[in-house]
């Protein structure tokens, strides 16, 4: 089959660092995340795929391996040509994939093309892979049923990262994942999925480059009535980031307390000056002088 994608690959000179024995299964930091990242410019190419996608492939094989560690539907909430979920599909063909996405632009975010979408989907001949056209925030609320993978990668601005991933949630089956495109490295999205996690109590899994997962608690691993694939029930999950985000949420709680007894003592101390004053002695006077008239 011909390829139609653009072969050239452009990126910025900042280099890779490898990640260290004991970072592994720890959310980094922003400022680790950030240089990891390198820009892709010009997209990535894939054989037998008309258009680019825009995901380095140390992120791809980690989004690749969950595809491996599940067995349910995928979501994949942006999908500009189609080419990572069409060629999730091509290996899994009883496995459903659904595709949403705008095809236009928004915040850190190309616009994705529905004509290279529809003729990848046409040339391969898929029958497990729909796309659902529309904005985001508006089609996955429509949404009912599950999914064991959800990747978030449309629109990159807070509103639209926290929203798509607050209504994909309640699709996702327990024990299943989500995972984000451009953690740590657009400050929106990154914002946003700290924000979901706080609300979510999702588990922070692991991270590669930008691609950061995230797993919905509950029965999977103790239900005997879905297998887990090898390697899941061993996976080590990392809480760490969980509990850090709580424990800031405290903090800010703690913190807002705190200047609230501030400013009633504030207001304690201004009552106490007052009453302290001439004046309230002499009101206090004028009051008790009524009394004895009266």
């Amino acid at each position: 089959m011909e390829n139609c994608s653009h072969p050239e690959r452009l990126t910025t000179t900042i280099g890779l660092e490898t990640e260290s024995e004991e970072s592994k299964g720890h959310a980094p930091a922003r400022s680790e995340l950030q240089g990891l990242r390198i820009e892709i410019v010009d997209g990535f190419s894939m054989p037998g795929f008309c258009g680019r996608y825009f995901m380095w492939p140390e992120e791809y094989w980690l989004l690749s391996k969950y595809i491996d560690l599940t067995d349910g539907a995928y979501l994949e909430i942006g999908s500009m040509c189609g080419i990572i979920a069409m060629s999730f599909a091509e290996r899994y063909p009883h496995r459903r994939f659904l595709c949403v996405d705008k095809f236009s632009t928004g915040s850190a975010t190309a616009a994705g093309e529905k004509e290279m979408f529809t003729r990848n989907l046409e040339e391969h001949g898929f029958t497990n892979v729909s796309l659902i056209e529309g904005d985001s925030l508006a089609v996955v609320p429509t949404l009912s049923e599950n999914f064991d993978l959800i990747l978030v990668d449309a629109n990159h601005a807070y509103d639209y990262v926290l929203g798509d991933a607050l209504n994909s949630w309640r699709l996702l089956s327990p024990g299943g994942f989500i995972a984000f495109h451009d953690y740590g490295y657009v400050e929106e999205t990154t914002n946003a999925v700290e924000e979901f996690l706080r609300q979510s109590a999702g588990v922070f899994v692991e991270s590669a480059s930008s691609l950061a997962v995230v797993q919905k608690s509950g029965g999977r691993q103790d239900d005997p009535s879905r297998p887990l694939r090898a390697g899941l029930r061993n996976h080590m999950l990392n809480p760490l980031r969980t509990v850090e985000l709580e424990l800031n949420a405290a903090k800010r709680k703690l913190g807002a307390a705190e200047d609230e007894v501030h400013r009633l003592r504030q207001v304690e101390a201004e009552w106490q000056a007052v009453q302290n004053s001439i004046a309230w002695r002499m009101l206090g006077r004028l009051r008790r002088f009524r009394r004895q008239l009266s």
